[in-house]
């Protein structure tokens, strides 16, 4: 064992989509909520896409964000920071950092990116883990970024956290938090949002086992 795991304290609201992810109590406290990253107007920016303005602009957005970013960035991206911390690569946890900068730029996404994946990693600092020191150094000097999905994948190895579940958990809460960003300017039925997370869960299920094949995996 690397350094002291801290306990997680289990008691928290029952998720949604359990089915997917099991119980996520545990990661939720762990690891907070991405939710300062889902803006709209900053995952518009990046996409340079529309702000969507109806329900079927904001069902195609989401499947734009989804297609684009989520898939194809963002997870893949916590999947390799888990590995790499896992296996104690330092300098490969650093080089994933800044291949992401040319992904994310200087965009307003990045720039709430930095903020939650540094605030995160103000958090793991007493952790005495070879890794984590590593890249907490390199962000300290300017040399990564602290990327959240850097940081997200980090927090899923140091805390000894199911790679699948921690995936679920932050796919969710970012498909959560765009949904109630759009509230301020898409209005939406109960109906809506139902069949938006009908939609979700759908396609994760089929992403996650791209990510994390197990036979196991499965929807009740």
């Amino acid at each position: 064992m690397r350094h002291e795991r801290p306990t997680l304290n289990a008691n928290s609201e029952p998720p949604s989509s359990e089915q997917l992810a099991g119980d996520l109590a545990p990661l939720s406290l762990a690891l907070g909520s991405p939710d300062a990253l889902a803006p709209l107007g900053d995952l518009a920016q990046l996409l340079n896409a529309a702000r969507p303005q109806s329900a079927s602009a904001l069902r195609a957005f989401l499947r734009q964000y989804r297609d684009q970013l989520l898939a194809a960035v963002e997870l893949p991206a916590i999947r390799a920071a888990y590995q790499l911390a896992s296996q104690g690569k330092g300098l490969d946890l650093i080089a994933l950092d800044r291949e992401l900068s040319a992904r994310f730029g200087t965009s307003s996404f990045a720039e709430a990116s930095r903020h939650t994946g540094r605030t995160q990693l103000r958090r793991l600092r007493p952790l005495r883990d070879r890794s984590l020191q590593r890249y907490l150094a390199a962000v300290d000097e300017g040399q990564a970024s602290g990327w959240h999905v850097v940081v997200f994948g980090l927090l899923l190895a140091l805390f000894s956290l199911p790679l699948r579940q921690g995936l679920a958990h932050y796919a969710q809460k970012t498909h959560q938090s765009i949904l109630d960003s759009a509230t301020l300017g898409v209005a939406l039925t109960a109906a809506d949002r139902e069949s938006l997370v009908i939609d979700r869960d759908a396609h994760l299920v089929s992403v996650l086992k791209n990510l994390v094949p197990s036979p196991a995996l499965s929807v009740v």
